[in-house]
């Protein structure tokens, strides 16, 4: 499956479309609380491991997304407006493949 559309809402939710024709809305919350990398998960490494703060889940801007780019075949990099998230590498699997002949945007 490749996503063929990614599109924010004025709800407030991110419209995902894939070329199978499923259509799954997600809330910026949501995806901004699901953010798989380590900086926001916390990881282990050769025995080291690495445990984040907790989360401010009232800084400005936290939930404000700027902006989305495709990331090799399978990721989206967004951008978001709070100062916490101007780590370039903050990645979110998508879990299908991207379509290169697509442009999805936010």
């Amino acid at each position: 499956m490749h996503l063929t559309q990614f599109k924010q809402q004025q709800s407030g939710e991110i419209r995902m479309v894939w070329d199978d024709g499923h259509t799954g809305p997600v809330s910026l919350r949501r995806l901004r609380d699901a953010c798989p990398c380590a900086g926001c998960m916390g990881e282990t490494v050769l025995l080291r491991t690495f445990t984040p703060p907790p989360r401010d889940t009232s800084a400005p801007g936290r939930y404000e997304l700027k902006g989305a780019v495709p990331v090799g075949n399978y990721a989206l990099q967004f951008r978001w407006a709070d100062p916490a998230a101007l780590d370039p590498l903050r990645c979110f699997h998508t879990g299908h493949s991207h379509n290169p002949r697509s442009n999805p945007q936010v």
